[in-house]
Parts: structure tokens; sequence; C-alpha cells
């Protein structure tokens, strides 16, 4: 790998291969095309609060290689909080760094059950990039900073569609593209099962 670098106009973190059957091109960074190790933090001037859902969480603790030294596995019967002192990427995927409660010291996968409430780790698009979306039906999303709904609009596609987007944001765990034209201008539509950027030949 030569490179890692945020690209104009795509989502997350992107490698630059120089070798193997991808040399002299880039792939996006992913749990399955990744750096081993932390690659990237950012630390909390002061303790931030983490949602915890409903569910098994496992937190993490690793070396500087990235290899696992320990575990702590708890089933939540109640949704809960806690507070993270960090985030990072580790092994190519987002992780935050709990610092009180029980999992004090460890890494929690950062998820849908596992998050920051509101918006983080926002790229704003330059040149706004098409998006493709997939036949089928999408709701996009209005969010308070908090990361609490505001509103909705739900809409159905009976063929492939597109649509401009102007920024990419995880919010409460999960990634999303900000709409700025067509039926859901305004909100936030999930990235994933239909919607991604729309990719051209040259």
């Amino acid at each position: 790998m030569g490179q890692r670098a945020q690209l104009p106009n795509l989502p997350g973190r992107w490698l630059y291969l120089l070798t193997g059957p991808f040399g002299r091109g880039w792939v996006r960074e992913s749990a399955n095309d990744r750096l081993a190790g932390e690659t990237e933090r950012t630390t909390y001037a002061t303790p931030v609060t983490i949602s915890l859902r409903i569910g098994t969480h496992t937190g993490y603790r690793f070396d500087a290689a990235g290899g696992v030294l320990a575990t702590k596995t708890i089933r939540l019967a109640a949704a809960g909080t806690t507070n993270a002192g960090a985030r990072a990427i580790i092994n190519g995927r987002p992780y935050l760094l709990v610092v009180d409660g029980a999992w004090a010291g460890y890494w929690m996968p950062e998820s849908t059950v596992a998050f920051r409430p509101g918006i983080i780790a926002r790229i704003d698009f330059p040149r706004v990039p098409r998006l493709s979306i997939a036949p089928g039906t999408y709701t996009g999303y209005r969010f308070t900073s908090a990361g609490a709904v505001s509103g909705v609009i739900t809409a159905s596609l009976g063929r492939p569609s597109g649509a401009n987007a102007g920024a990419w944001a995880i919010i409460n765990g999960r990634p999303y593209f900000l709409v700025t034209n067509g039926i859901w201008a305004g909100t936030w539509l999930a990235e994933g099962s239909g919607v991604g950027v729309a990719v051209t030949s040259s």
C-alpha cells in the first residue's frame, strides 16, 4: 500500500494499492481491506456519551499491531449509556474507547447498537456526486444535532434512479448520504442496500 486518504466526492477512507490484482488503484477501507492496527484517532477533550441498545456487546483490547489482547462480552437487558474518550479506526473499522463502567479501557465497535448519538465523521462533497438508487422502498431522515429523527420521507422506486449527494456522515452509528435534489431532497438516505455513489467508467 502506498497511501491512505480521503478522496474528493467519495465516502469514507481509501487505500492506494501498489501491488496485487488492484495494484495502482484505490480500494475503500473496510474490515476486509485495511491496515493492521490503529490508523486514525480522534481524542475527545471531555468524554462523550455513547448509546448502547439492548443486546450482546463485546469490547476489545488491542496490541500495537491490531491483535486482540482481551475481550469482554456482556448482554444488556435494557438500553443504557456509557462514556467514550476517543474514536479510532482499528483494523479498518471504527471503535469507541470506553472510559467508565463495565467496559472501561475497552474499545467498543461502532454500530447501530453502540454509537455516539448525532452526526459525526461528516465529509462534505465539493462537486455533488451522483447517487445510484436501485428499485425499492427507501426512507430519508432529517436529524437534530443530537441524532433524534425530526422528519421522514418514504417513497418507492419501480426502476433504477439517482440523486445528488452533498455530504456523507455517520449518524447514530450508520453511514448516510445527504440528498440535495429529487424526492428525498434535504434528507439523509442510508448507504448500502441499493444506495451508493454511482460508478462511471472512463
